[in-house]
C-alpha cells in the first residue's frame, strides 16, 4: 500500500490593484513511495524547477503546476480568473495558470465546460422528456439554442407551420 503525505503551503501577497491582501493556499501530495531522483531545471517545468516524483518545485520567481508564470504574474492572476471580484476563482470549474482560466475536462467528452471564466457548458440545460433541450436545440451557457422546428425555455413547444397558397 502506497503511503501519501498532504503539504498545506499558505501563501499570501499584496495585490498593487486592489491593496488587498490574498491568501492562496498551496495543496501538493507528496508520494513517500517515491524513489525517483529530483531532476533540477527540469523540462517537466519548464527549465526552471525541480522535477521530483511527478511534481514541480519552482525555482525562486516562478510559480505554477510547471513553474510557467513568473511570480508577479501568478501574484496578480487571481484578479484575472474571476469575473467579478466577489465571485469563485474559474467559477471552480476550472484552474488559473498564469491569469487565464483553463477549464476542468468531464469524464464525458461531448459535455464541455468553456469561456473565459469556465462559467459555461453544453450539458446543463433544462431537460424535457429527458432530454436535453428536448431534443430539438443545443445548449450554449445554460441556455437552450432551438432548432427553428421548437421554441420555449427547454424546446418543448413545437413550432406550427402554416402553409399558405396564393
Amino acid at each position: 500500500m502506497k503511503s501519501f503525505v498532504v503539504c498545506v503551503a499558505i501563501f499570501s501577497f499584496v495585490a498593487a490593484v486592489t491593496s488587498l491582501t490574498i491568501i492562496t493556499p498551496i495543496v501538493r501530495v507528496i508520494n513517500e513511495n517515491c524513489n525517483d531522483d529530483p531532476v533540477p531545471n527540469s523540462l517537466n517545468c519548464s527549465s526552471v524547477g525541480t522535477y521530483d516524483c511527478g511534481h514541480c518545485t519552482c525555482n525562486v520567481g516562478f510559480a505554477g503546476q510547471r513553474c510557467e508564470c513568473t511570480a508577479s504574474v501568478q501574484a496578480s492572476s487571481e484578479v484575472s480568473c474571476r469575473k467579478e471580484f466577489a465571485q469563485r476563482l474559474c467559477s471552480e470549474r476550472g484552474v488559473c495558470s498564469c491569469g487565464v482560466c483553463e477549464c476542468f475536462q468531464r469524464t464525458n467528452p461531448e459535455e464541455v465546460i468553456s469561456g473565459q471564466y469556465c462559467e459555461c457548458d453544453n450539458y446543463s440545460c433544462g431537460r424535457h422528456n429527458g432530454l436535453l433541450c428536448n431534443g430539438h436545440g443545443r445548449c450554449e451557457c445554460g441556455r437552450c439554442l432551438c432548432q427553428q422546428d421548437a421554441t420555449g425555455a427547454h424546446c418543448e413547444i413545437p413550432r406550427v407551420r402554416i402553409n399558405t397558397l396564393f
